[in-house]
């Protein structure tokens, strides 16, 4: 029973609910109010939700090398936490990073993965285009949403496409610093006082200018 006070106008019904580790889908009860007094019931049921927290859903990075020409596989797995009774279905959708679609990196991607009862992965496939552009890896990500009956743990990987362009640029630069690091001529260059010094005079020599001639004559 639930009885309000003077000047009362809220009142809480609590309900315990009993923890399960059963991977179930979201449950819901009802409570009803009947036999009002001194008020009349204008909307007599709630509907209360147990949310499933036992099931999860994540999906885990990938990589590929997505070489110079054709089209590579960039394959996404999506694991279950615990293998269901039931179908669970959850959507997804791939979203640009420094990948895009614009630059025709990779092809859009978006659905809908069911699992059946006691299945517990699935793939998703990007497809990646290959190309002789050079530039530095790059990654897009693909986006879990709308899961049920789990809950949804980790929801968003990233996809990243090693270009190899990008390596043999580097490798050409290196060998270009060192073509010119082992050919050429050097110059070297000596301090001014340094050669100042080899232009001075013998310092006796300009004391007894005579002196030398004088020795050579005795």
């Amino acid at each position: 029973m639930i009885t309000f006070g003077e000047k009362e106008t809220k009142a809480t019904v609590t309900v315990q609910v009993h923890g399960d580790n059963v991977a179930e889908p979201d449950e819901t009860f009802s409570v009803r109010l009947t036999q009002p007094l001194h008020a009349t019931i204008q909307d007599n049921t709630g509907v209360a939700t147990i949310i499933n927290d036992d099931g999860t859903i994540s999906i885990a990075d990938a990589a590929v090398t997505e070489g110079n020409a054709g089209t590579t596989d960039l394959v996404f797995k999506v694991s279950l936490s615990v293998a269901a009774t039931e179908k669970v279905t959850v959507n997804y959708h791939t979203t640009d990073g420094t990948a895009t679609i614009a630059n025709s990196d990779y092809v859009a991607a978006s659905g809908t993965l069911s699992f059946a009862p006691g299945e517990t992965s699935q793939n998703i496939t990007v497809v990646v285009n290959g190309d002789t552009k050079f530039e530095d890896d790059e990654v897009m990500h693909v986006v879990l949403d709308n899961s049920s009956p789990f809950v949804i743990a980790d929801g968003t990987a990233d996809g990243s496409s090693r270009t190899t362009t990008a390596r043999r640029r580097s490798r050409s630069r290196t060998r270009r610093r060192r073509a010119r690091a082992t050919s050429g001529t050097k110059v070297f260059k000596f301090p001014g006082d340094a050669l100042e010094h080899q232009r001075q005079p013998d310092p006796g020599a300009l004391q007894h200018p005579g002196r030398h001639r004088d020795h050579g004559q005795r």
